[in-house]
């Protein structure tokens, strides 16, 4: 199995966080920023990254990903076996994929930079404000949630909390001030403090996959 990423991607981390809670054995190829994804896969397609190849099936969407690998490998899982308690687990992990992640997104900074030419003291406050909002958001739902910890929904791990841990270790290196949001803060030291997390935090070793040539 391989993944194919770009350095530093939030996504890359939770998928990498899928695939060893799995202990799915796989190959991480690096796709440098500037190419053309389109470019990178015979025959070609238009896909964004990250995307996991499994033999001649290529899926590129996060939540897509997490679904198979959980479908495939359904020990440990990934959701919870009560139906309420699953919807709840899937929509938080659905709010911060698909709400948060795209603030991550090179191609977004990009068209900040490039297209409006928004500097960066102006683009990391629009950065850091839109972030704030939607983790304070997060952190409320939980607060508001009897069920809470030590992770998102309780004494399991969950998609919620694959989801999660990625975008706070992501707003804590852009410098935003979590101090504000106990809840989230005490889950993700706690996930922190597990070896699952260091190891896919410290991306695997990897090659650098140029675009024309095959992955071996």
């Amino acid at each position: 199995m391989q993944l194919f990423t770009h350095t530093m991607s939030v996504t890359a981390f939770t998928i990498r966080l899928a695939l060893k809670l799995k202990q799915v054995d796989f190959e991480q190829l690096v796709v440098p920023h500037l190419t053309s994804v389109k470019r990178f896969n015979e025959p070609a397609q238009p896909m964004n990254l990250p995307l996991l190849q499994d033999y001649q099936l290529a899926i590129n969407q996060p939540l897509a990903i997490l679904e198979y690998l959980d479908e495939k490998y359904p020990r440990p899982p990934l959701l919870p076996e009560d139906i309420g308690l699953r919807a709840r687990v899937r929509a938080f992990a659905h709010t911060v994929i698909g709400e948060l992640y795209p603030y991550a997104n090179h191609k977004v900074l990009n068209y900040l930079s490039q297209v409006l030419l928004i500097e960066e003291p102006l683009q990391n406050r629009w950065l850091h404000d839109w972030l704030l909002s939607n983790l304070q958001q997060l952190n409320t739902l939980l607060e508001n949630n009897a069920e809470w910890g030590p992770f998102c929904f309780g004494y399991e791990l969950t998609l919620a909390d694959l989801a999660l841990i990625p975008q706070l270790h992501y707003a804590q290196q852009q410098m935003i001030d979590l101090s504000k949001l106990p809840i989230l803060v005490q889950i993700y030291q706690y996930c922190m403090h597990l070896n699952l997390f260091q190891e896919a935090i410290n991306s695997p070793s990897f090659k650098c996959f140029w675009p024309g040539k095959k992955a071996t």
